[in-house]
């Protein structure tokens, strides 16, 4: 890299660290009704409740909800602020991300499957599910794989849609097996959808009898990463099928992460190994594999300006060159 790479390259390191401290900020304030002053720190935005009321999905379970005694209903209280949409890179600074906070004027009560070991919220039927699915809904069309069946608000939304032929949903729970056969058992939506026990990534090796392929089998970016990976791989192998990543932008954001966190790395005069030294092991966070896998890869290589330095930063580059990755617990 020349002298204005690295200039170029502190000024979005910076910005980086900038955008961990905010969503830190944010992330405290989160959860827990506020004052109109913390609302508007954090950019917080009022939305209509009678929006995701209205939703057809959000209907069916309110109205059959003793029908689904496996799932509790909790609420968010009014001006409590959550998240609403998938994070995404600021257009003026692609090191730095922006969150979309939300908060209703009143109480929005939803579904939620509770994880029975640590009494947190597993799944949820919430306006963040809604809206982070909304675009991939538009988009699906003909036979349909879904890969995790969740609560199942996506295969019953794409059932909705005349131009959707059939649906396929593996899932390999079988505690989530059994409530989306209860699920299923409420409405006539089940007449396109079919549930299936199975590993999704096994499945989804050849996908030539499906038009669209939707994987939601992660809870965040940072453990959705894995799967993500091994589902490049099989979309590379099936270029006649569309496939569609829930939260893709924000595994996108965190890989770009990573990618900056190596190249500063280089920058501060990183040793020079071979790749073979760059070794993975039991029990190592995801970002410290991804690092390794790019010094495997020596993607510094292709850095020579500012111009290439951006250019592998951008989302295209990012997706191109995660479908190269290859940790060794991908292997």
């Amino acid at each position: 890299m020349n002298e204005e790479a690295l200039r170029s390259l502190a000024r979005l390191t910076k910005a980086q660290r900038e955008s961990f401290h905010e969503a830190e900020r944010v992330n405290s304030l989160l959860l827990e009704s506020r004052t109109a002053k913390e609302l508007a720190s954090i950019n917080a935005r009022e939305l209509s409740a009678d929006t995701y009321r209205k939703n057809p999905i959000y209907r069916l379970f309110l109205e059959h909800r003793e029908a689904i005694p496996s799932l509790v209903w909790t609420s968010y209280k009014p001006l409590e602020p959550f998240l609403y949409e998938e994070a995404g890179t600021d257009p003026n600074n692609i090191a730095k991300t922006r969150s979309s906070v939300g908060y209703f004027k009143e109480e929005f009560p939803f579904p939620a499957l509770i994880d029975k070991r640590d009494e947190t919220v597993w799944m949820s039927l919430i306006p963040h599910e809604m809206n982070t699915m909304e675009r991939h809904l538009k988009e699906v069309s003909g036979n349909v794989l879904v890969l995790g069946g969740g609560l199942l608000y996506f295969p019953l939304m794409a059932a909705m849609n005349p131009r959707v032929k059939s649906i396929r949903v593996i899932e390999i729970d079988q505690e989530i097996l059994d409530i989306d056969r209860n699920i299923l058992g409420i409405t006539p939506l089940s007449e396109k959808i079919s549930l299936e026990e199975g590993n999704a990534i096994e499945l989804s090796r050849n996908t030539s009898s499906y038009d669209h392929v939707f994987a939601d089998l992660w809870h965040m970016a940072e453990d959705g990463i894995p799967p993500y990976l091994a589902l490049l791989e099989n979309e590379r192998e099936n270029l006649g099928t569309k496939f569609h990543y829930w939260i893709e932008e924000e595994m996108i954001i965190y890989l770009r992460e990573c990618v900056l966190v190596y190249l500063e790395e280089v920058a501060d005069g990183l040793p020079a190994k071979e790749p073979e030294a760059y070794e993975d092991y039991e029990g190592q966070p995801v970002s410290e594999a991804i690092v390794h896998a790019l010094r495997r890869m020596r993607i510094e290589e292709g850095v020579k300006d500012t111009k290439s330095l951006l250019r592998l930063l951008s989302r295209d580059s990012i997706r191109n060159l995660a479908k190269e990755i290859r940790p060794d617990w991908q292997d």
